[in-house]
């Protein structure tokens, strides 16, 4: 180092220049003025810094390669000199705590810092950390992974538990909880943590593409109405349970979740009654022992449809009428409007906003004492609708306490209050009001007129949709929901049998809707530009400005009183259970309302005249008695049995039929605990599960009391010129009708390879539905005056598998990673339909439900398109039936094609045969994989489905259908100029022309599968070395996006929306957010 003057921040940037050392310091903590002269020859940095302390009032502590200036408030010239250069050295085993032994090759880490080391052969291990607020992080595969704060400690031992890929990770299944590695049924589950990564209004998305055989459809995006559908292995709605209680968990906070578990197989057999479909387990968090823990989420996005549809311009519009109709428009005056001369709208843009803001926060606390622990949570969403008229509002609030208290050592309660509110605004039109209205709208026709306080009509007798959309124009519909679930349960240990306990729980649980509709007289007009004059219409039925409300109270209780005994006796385990089960419910519903209110200055009934007004109303009662019961047999922790059984009563049968028994059986072998497994490094797990399981469902649609015959109102008769009210049968009645049995099969695989290089999942399944209630089919004459009764007379079975493949990682460097898949199939068919019977084999195929898959879609096939006069005369299949003109007269080029099925040259329904399937995917898959590193943490889903179809229908295959506008898409059709016989449409034929082109077939069935990004999320937590210094135990940061792009066929439409085909479906939507979550 040569000898020079130079100032203190010109030696601090010189010892950072030539070492690796990072020199921190505040300005104002150095006298600028001050000049120091460094030594020269060989001088240390330890002589400079010397140097400096003695011109001034600091002094310095270097921790690893980071020195940290600090103003030195000492007297004692002695510390004026020192130098703090040294790091805290820490040194200590890691053992395992099953024999005490020494592990190698442990990952002991500084946490937040990526910095560490690992242990040698013996376990031990030394490193230097830089305070003692550092926290250590021992990890290993195949043990659980502990943090111990350093203090004051200089030497940590540690002792890990074994965690075989999570195996001893505790998994709730029916009525209990088991240990993952005993777990002999096909169950799936999903933490907390991973629903809270894909922030959504709506719990059940997030599961989509999570879970192996939950089949997840999300059919529309709009605010509080984006529930999806949910299906277990494609069976049908499964049986839904929060903490025991049956309950919709879609609308909780996804903070208050601790788990989700799916019942797939016999392990569901346990709930009886509604559970063949599977069940989902939703279980919330609880408080545990120590100082309160708060913790506060929030996010801030915006969210965006998945599709924008576009519609054609006028320009185009004219070009396609022209294609039916020529000489309907000028060429001059199309090209006014592609020049841009005149003004073409775009109703759809009018409407609809690109992106709508979305917001959802949560603060819980968590904690309390060994004999109280409580988990006390609030949360509140606000979700927009893209409707420019911002008449559309979502918001729900959610508040949660649950609470343990510790009587004694025998006697436990647990008090648990759950409340929900949400509240609802909506304009008095429905979303499909009002994309119908966009979808009649011209584009010739201004979407607002110079006077915007007019509102516009779309060209086709209706009020403009971006008016429509208006509550300040058409009125509102408003929805109040409330739920309150309160639960009670007292846990009692017996003192005087080990392992002997009893339960007693109660739970009640409330809800009350209210909706009022408010729905005004309006006005809308026509414009006349040259004139300025503005025409008056009305846009109100005849009933005028009406109001209606509506009212439903649902009430649910359950009560449950169950045994548990749980013992081991030497390599001998055995569990336990029998229970009572007593569920009642009830609810009412009533409307009122009244109509012709002279003006909208007043939305109360009392505003109207009583001439008018309306009430209606219902109420039903329902109750449930159940006996259960569960036992579990493990030997030497390789040999695993269970047998369940549950006994079910319900009030929808005769007294002689309304009980079903319904057992299940299930079995595991853990093959990687044989003796012969033992000396082989290859597999670290391996289990074989089988379960065979009957369950219930008795959920058919008013079946109430239908083993009594009943009488009802019927249509009123006249009688000497008088409305007589008439009084008919319900139908026979069938006191032996009883439930539906549902039996299901399983066989499953799990492995493990070493350090989890790769794992996997395996079930394949078959289930059969037997007893299935319908009615025969018979013919019976008018005169018989009744219904036939509903009797056990069909049955169904479906059969599929899955897979689930995964491989996790840590790299020395501290990067951790994991990616995952899953892949599901399921299909169903009916053995026995009561239906007519047909000699004829292709009639069979063609009408007879018996035999045949359950969603088959039946159409013709089509050839494409028709290019030349010569090629229709040439095809001798008739097509059209018009003989008398002579074969395919009305056929013209650009028409659609169809395959001649039955070679008859005749196409008619006898050429329908099955061409796909429904709008249920039979394939589901997902793959999701994440990163994390030195605080930074990645993720990412991929999820998608296939083995489904969507037919197009309407407005979505027929440009004008209805006087409806085409979307753009009808470009693409066949014209003389674009003559492909492969074009998307067929040559354009106006509202009232040849049915040809749009029968059901293979030019319209579209493949629906898709491949879509669900969810993308980077995290980064803060160092707890910084974060603790603003008193705040962790923090961390994110932005995250939802459905970011989606890979489909049948663009411009969502693939999961289209039901109809018609495209009038709010579609999903696409959100980026970004968000924080901070506990302190």
């Amino acid at each position: 180092m040569v000898s020079h003057e130079m100032s203190i921040v010109e030696a601090f940037n010189f010892i950072e220049s030539k070492t690796d050392l990072k020199i921190n310091y505040d300005e104002k903590d150095i006298d600028t003025n001050l000049r120091i002269i460094s030594a020269g020859g060989k001088s240390t940095v330890e002589k400079l810094l010397l140097n400096i302390s003695e011109v001034s009032n600091l002094r310095f502590r270097q921790v690893n390669l980071s020195i940290n200036v600090l103003k030195n408030h000492s007297s004692f010239d002695s510390q004026l000199l020192e130098v703090v250069i040294d790091g805290l050295t820490i040194s200590g085993k890691v053992t395992s705590i099953v024999d005490g032994e020494g592990l190698p090759g442990v990952n002991v880490l500084i946490k937040d810092t990526g910095q560490g080391t690992v242990t040698d052969i013996d376990g031990n291990y030394v490193l230097e950390v830089p305070s003692e607020e550092a926290i250590l992080v021992f990890s290993s595969v195949g043990y659980v992974k502990e943090e111990v704060r350093v203090g004051d400690q200089t030497m940590i031992n540690i002792a890990l538990v074994e965690d075989i890929q999570a195996l001893s990770e505790i998994v709730v299944v029916g009525y209990g909880t088991q240990q993952k590695v005993n777990v002999t049924g096909s169950i799936a589950s999903l933490k907390g943590k991973e629903i809270t990564e894909v922030p959504t209004s709506n719990i059940a998305n997030s599961l989509t593409g999570r879970m192996a055989g939950v089949v997840v459809m999300n059919r529309s995006g709009e605010p509080g109405r984006d529930g999806a559908d949910i299906a277990i292995r494609g069976f049908g709605k499964p049986l839904t349970l929060v903490d025991g209680v049956e309950a919709d968990f879609t609308r909780l906070d996804p903070n208050d979740i601790e788990n989700i578990s799916v019942l797939k197989d016999a392990s569901a057999a346990i709930y009886g009654a509604r559970a063949g479909n599977g069940v989902i387990l939703v279980t919330t968090k609880r408080g545990s022992s120590g100082k309160p823990t708060i913790r506060l989420t929030g996010g801030y996005g915006l969210q965006g449809s998945t599709i924008y549809p576009e519609y054609v311009n006028y320009a185009e519009y004219m070009e396609l009428t022209n294609d039916y109709n020529p000489g309907s428009y000028s060429s001059e005056e199309i090209e006014a409007y592609r020049s841009g001369d005149k003004e073409s709208y775009d109703w759809y843009d009018a409407t609809f906003r690109k992106t709508a803001p979305i917001m959802r926060t949560n603060v819980n606390v968590n904690g309390g004492t060994e004999s109280t622990k409580y988990f006390i949570s609030y949360g509140f969403l606000n979700q927009e609708s893209v409707l420019r008229s911002n008449d559309t509002n979502f918001k729900q609030h959610n508040v949660r306490s649950n609470l343990n208290i510790e009587l004694s050592k025998a006697f436990e309660v647990r008090l648990d209050m759950a409340f929900r509110n949400e509240n609802s605004t909506y304009p008095n039109a429905s979303m499909e009001n009002i994309m119908t209205h966009v979808a009649f709208a011209n584009p010739r026709y201004a979407t607002v007129y110079p006077d915007a306080s007019k509102p516009s009509h779309n060209g086709y007798s209706l009020v403009g949709p971006n008016y429509l959309s208006s509550q300040s124009l058409t009125g509102y519909r408003d929805y109040q929901y409330k739920n309150t679930s309160v639960n009670a349960a007292i846990n009692y240990k017996a003192p005087f049998l080990e392992g002997l306990t009893g339960r007693a729980f109660l739970n009640y649980m409330y809800d009350d809707t209210r909706q009022k509709n408010w729905r005004k007289d309006y006005n809308f007009y026509d414009y006349d530009a040259g004139t300025d004059i503005y025409s008056e219409r009305t846009g109100v039925s005849k009933d005028g400005i009406t109001l209606n409300e509506y009212f439903w109270r649902n009430h649910q209780t359950t009560a449950q009183f169950s045994i548990n005994y749980e013992q081991e006796f030497g390599k001998h385990s055995v569990k336990s259970l029998l229970m009572n089960e007593i569920i009642e419910m009830g609810s009412f519903n009533n409307r009122a309302g009244r109509q012709s209110f002279t003006n909208s200055a007043v939305d109360q009934i009392f505003a109207s005249s009583a001439e008018t007004q309306f009430t209606e109303g219902s109420a039903w009662q329902d109750a449930r008695v159940s006996y259960i019961g569960r036992f579990n047999y493990e030997y030497d922790q390789r040999y695993l049995f269970e047998f369940t059984f549950r006994n079910d009563a319900s009030p929808r049968f005769h007294k002689d039929y309304r009980w079903g028994f319904f057992p299940s059986f299930l079995a595991g072998w853990r093959v990687s605990e044989e003796s012969f497994m033992k000396n082989q490094n290859l597999i670290q797990h391996l289990k074989l599960r089988l379960s065979y399981g009957e369950s219930g469902y008795d959920a058919y649609d008013n079946m109430y009391f239908n083993y009594i015959s009943g009488y009802r109102y019927g249509p009123a008769q006249i009688v000497d010129g008088k409305a007589i009210p008439t009084v008919e049968t319900t139908g026979l009645a069938n006191e032996q009708a009883t439930w539906e049995r549902m039996t299901i099969y399983n066989a499953g695989v799990d492995v493990d390879f070493t350090d989890r290089i790769l794992w996997a999942e395996l079930d394949v399944f078959y289930r059969y539905r037997d007893g299935m209630l319908g009615q025969r089919s018979l013919s019976l004459p008018s005169t018989f005056g009744a219904e036939l009764p509903y009797e056990n007379i069909n049955s169904q079975n479906s059969r599929g598998f899955e897979i689930v493949l995964g491989h996790d990682n840590r790299l020395d460097n501290g990067l951790s990673y994991n990616i995952s898949g899953n892949f599901s199939y399921a299909r169903a068919k009916w053995d026995h339909f009561d239906e007519a019977q047909f000699a004829d084999e292709d009639n069979k195929e063609r009408y007879q439900l018996s035999g045949q898959w359950v969603n088959r879609y039946f159409g013709y096939k089509s050839l494409g398109l028709f290019t030349s006069q010569e090629e229709i005369d040439a095809y001798w299949v008739d097509q059209d039936g018009d003989n008398g003109n002579g074969i395919n007269h009305n056929i013209m080029p650009g028409d659609v094609k169809y395959f001649d099925y039955n070679g008859d040259s005749l196409i008619n329904e006898l050429d329908k045969h099955p061409i796909g399937k429904s709008n249920i995917p039979e394939i589901f898959f997902g793959v999701s994989a994440g990163l994390e590193w030195k605080g930074f943490d990645f993720s990412m889903l991929w999820q998608g489905a296939s083995g489904f179809n969507v037919a197009f229908s309407a407005e979505a295959q027929q440009p004008f259908y209805n006087n409806a506008t085409p979307l753009n898409i009808f470009m693409d059709r066949w014209t003389p100029e674009n003559n492909d016989a492969n074009a998307r449409f067929p040559r354009t034929v106006g509202a009232d022309g040849s049915d040809n082109n749009y029968k059901a077939s293979t030019f319209w069935l579209q493949d629906a599968s898709y491949l879509r990004l669900k969810n993308v999320t980077l995290g980064y937590t803060v160092p707890t070395s910084l974060s603790s210094r603003v008193r705040l135990q962790s923090v961390r940061v994110y932005i995250t996006g939802q459905n970011l792009v989606t890979f489909t066929g049948v663009d411009p439409y969502d693939p999961e929306t289209p039901t109809s085909g018609r495209g009038w479906d709010y579609p999903q939507q696409r959100t980026a957010m970004m968000g924080a979550i901070i506990s302190f």
